[in-house]
């Protein structure tokens, strides 16, 4: 079973999901990721994947891959965080050469890089303009 929450940071949307790899409740996963960041007008999203089991096989990483590029497709941005040993960048292989754009990383630190890369400049460039 898998257990999924979600906290509204400045920035953009922390998506968790801990417990045993599903197919059918990543792509419920998935699909509530972008309904809450629709709501909440965000398009960058974390997904801390950290406390989640290994998927059963490489089928469902693609299954996963094939979810985000459906339902996140830009201008979402999906950093996944997971456990650097069960890292193999197949999902998200197969997200990206279906349009999504998605990384995964092991640490926080290059994912929260990653992911808000842009959003200091466009607000930077705001405030130059309205003293403009």
């Amino acid at each position: 079973m898998m257990e999924i929450s979600f906290k509204k940071e400045d920035t953009h949307l922390v998506a968790t999901c801990l417990g045993e790899w599903d197919a059918p409740q990543m792509t419920k996963f998935v699909m509530q990721m972008r309904d809450n960041a629709r709501q909440l007008s965000c398009t960058r999203i974390l997904a801390d994947c950290r406390k989640l089991s290994a998927p059963p096989t490489e089928f469902h990483r693609f299954l996963a891959g094939q979810d985000v590029a459906t339902f996140l497709p830009p201008p979402f941005k999906l950093a996944v965080l997971y456990v650097e040993e069960l890292i193999n960048h197949f999902g998200e292989t197969t997200a990206v050469n279906r349009g999504a754009d998605i990384h995964v990383y092991p640490k926080e630190e290059q994912a929260l890089q990653w992911l808000l890369t842009g959003i200091a400049k466009t607000a930077d460039a705001d405030n130059t303009k309205r003293r403009t």
